[in-house]
């Protein structure tokens, strides 16, 4: 705890030496709670410094995205950095506390007392956690990746009968959740079935999910029945064994997450005089939000901004592993 006193020493002449007001106090201890729950308060005794630099880009899997480029020049932190939000809202500031260390990983503290600015207004507050773990020749791992709209689209035709369908592959497996319902994009379902197929990445069998259309024929003919079936709704899933059999799983309902390899879409039947008698078909799509898995080389960086609006109330928090190895790069300096 020796290093740790000394370094919120550091902080407090930094700060205190300019403000000494109440509301400065009262951010301060927000701002060192924030320290600590960041794993400044490690064991041992770390080397640290104001003599240093960081730079480097680090996005999360959200999608927040970090360009940092500071160094220390005469006990001043000189560079800037961005942060930008998966919403759209843009972070900057220019700290007035700038602090890194070495305990095995090399990380940089940053901290601005309303010096920081949203969307270019200023009087915010920010406090910027960086690690460099720097760790190259470690296995690489599997992460989950940012989320990504995927479509399906499979159609039935009727003269000729034809099956085209749509199908999704990860090969490093991805996460999804079953959807409650699947949009008829043209023609009509009626009353027949849309079958949903996950192939799990867990465990070798595949799921079915079986969705119906809602109208009460194969073939409506009233405005209310043609509605109804212009989306098909899940009925149940199932799940195959070792034989190729399906049993009902009830535990698997709308908004289940599966881990899955791969998914297919298959209309397995429809309304035969939809949109026309002659030129009937079936064609119903889905866009799915998934998340697939990504390849990460080494143990990846991570990155952490808080950030207090003029009255000191909390206005973000963006933390966790960034999804590219070595993004950031921390140096002491001599």
């Amino acid at each position: 705890m020796k290093i740790l006193d000394q370094h919120f020493q550091h902080f407090n002449k930094t700060f205190l030496r300019s403000r000494k007001d109440h509301h400065l106090l009262s951010l301060l201890s927000i701002v060192i709670a924030f320290f600590l729950t960041s794993g400044l308060a490690s064991a041992g005794d770390p080397v640290v410094t104001s003599r240093c630099q960081v730079n480097g880009t680090g996005e999360l899997p959200n999608g927040d995205t970090l360009i940092i480029d500071i160094r220390d020049e005469n006990d001043a932190a000189i560079g800037s950095w961005i942060y930008r939000t998966s919403m759209g809202d843009e972070f900057s500031g220019i700290p007035n506390g700038f602090v890194c260390r070495v305990n095995g990983t090399r990380v940089v503290d940053l901290l601005g007392i309303d010096t920081g600015t949203k969307n270019g207004i200023g009087g915010y507050t920010f406090a910027i956690h960086l690690e460099d773990r720097d760790e190259p020749n470690s296995d690489p791992v599997l992460i989950p990746g940012p989320v990504e709209t995927k479509t399906l689209a499979a159609t039935r035709t009727y003269s000729p009968s034809r099956w085209t369908n749509s199908s999704l592959s990860f090969p490093l497996g991805a996460q999804v959740a079953i959807p409650a319902a699947l949009p008829v994009t043209a023609g009509n379902a009626g009353n027949r079935w849309t079958w949903l197929l996950f192939t799990r990445a867990t465990a070798t069998d595949l799921v079915r999910c079986m969705y119906r259309g809602g109208a009460s024929t194969a073939n409506p003919s009233d405005a209310s029945e043609i509605e109804l079936g212009r989306t098909v709704s899940l009925a149940r899933c199932e799940l195959s064994d070792e034989n190729g059999e399906w049993h009902l799983d009830p535990s698997m309902t709308a908004g289940s997450k599966l881990a899955v390899t791969a998914i297919d879409l298959i209309v397995h039947n429809g309304s035969s005089k939809h949109p026309s008698p002659d030129n009937a078909q079936t064609t119903v799509s889905i866009d799915l939000d998934v998340i697939p898995n990504i390849l990460q080389q080494g143990r990846t960086d991570y990155m952490r901004l808080v950030v207090f609006d003029p009255t000191g109330a909390r206005v973000y928090n963006g933390e966790g592993e960034v999804i590219a190895a070595n993004s950031f790069t921390v140096t002491i300096m001599p």
